[in-house]
């Protein structure tokens, strides 16, 4: 139990004073704490800025800030060696706001062989410091881009903007063609398909509504007295009487008229 104890109280003085400073980020810290950086995701030569920021409403110089820094070989962040020796350096670039917040810069070159960047912040002034809670605030601003990374963003952003010029042209075609296929042929534009198979074959097929049989209405039906059938009517015929008057006979008219065909009664 005395063992475990003891590891812990040593793991505790080892380790819990170590703060590490990631590329592109900020850390919080209070006076005295051990910030290291790694600089494995820098090449040799990349600018590295820092920017250590504190109040000094209470108290402490304005102008300039004593801090310890320095670039180092040592192959673990917690290399006691490294951290003894860091040399002091006084920062004179800063700025400060209204708030009496304070902002100092500071920049270092990536140098072949080191691999971290060990950096300790003293009290600004005097212990009054910690006393009202205030930090430090460690921020890495990164370093200056490569010439490779420089033209890979260049080429990045012009073909991300013909990508989008292409799909802009598309779709504006699109909108004035009904042979919207045609046109997203070349670029299978999706807002192209959309308002071709969408709107154009949603018009030509139209969905019908069900018809229902409509119930048809019940008449009362009114009884209708029988009807005797009526009796036939037969017409009586008119009376044939004979012909008394004389009969002549029928002549042809093409033969000449003579007396002698004169008939007497």
């Amino acid at each position: 139990m005395k063992f475990i104890l003891l590891y812990l109280s040593l793991f505790s003085l080892c380790f819990c004073d170590y703060k590490q400073l990631k590329k592109h980020s900020s850390v919080k810290v209070i006076p005295g704490t051990k910030v290291y950086l790694d600089l494995n995701s820098f090449e040799i030569g990349d600018l590295i800025s820092i920017e250590i920021e504190m109040n000094l409403f209470f108290g402490g110089n304005k102008n300039f800030y004593d801090f310890q820094i320095g670039q180092v070989p040592a192959s673990t962040y917690y290399d006691s060696d490294s951290w003894n020796s860091l040399q002091t350096v006084r920062n004179g670039n800063a700025s400060c706001s209204n708030s009496e917040k304070c902002t100092f810069k500071w920049e270092e070159i990536k140098k072949e062989g080191n691999k971290y960047i060990y950096i300790t912040t003293p009290t600004p002034f005097s212990d009054f410091y910690t006393f009202w809670g205030e930090k430090i605030k460690i921020k890495n601003l990164g370093g200056e881009l490569s010439a490779g990374a420089i033209i890979g963003i260049v080429f990045g952003v012009i073909a991300f903007i013909a990508i989008l010029v292409i799909i802009i042209v598309c779709c504006c075609c699109c909108g004035q063609n009904k042979q919207c296929c045609l046109c997203c042929s070349c670029c299978n534009c999706c807002c192209c398909k959309k308002r071709y198979y969408g709107t154009t074959i949603q018009a030509s097929i139209p969905v019908q509504q069900p018809v229902y049989p409509q119930p048809v209405p019940v008449v009362p039906v009114t009884p209708v007295a029988p009807v005797t059938p009526a009796t036939p009517y037969y017409p009586t015929p008119a009376p044939v009487y004979p012909a008394t008057g004389p009969i002549y006979p029928q002549y042809n008219q093409s033969q000449p008229y003579t007396s002698a065909r004169v008939i007497h009664n």
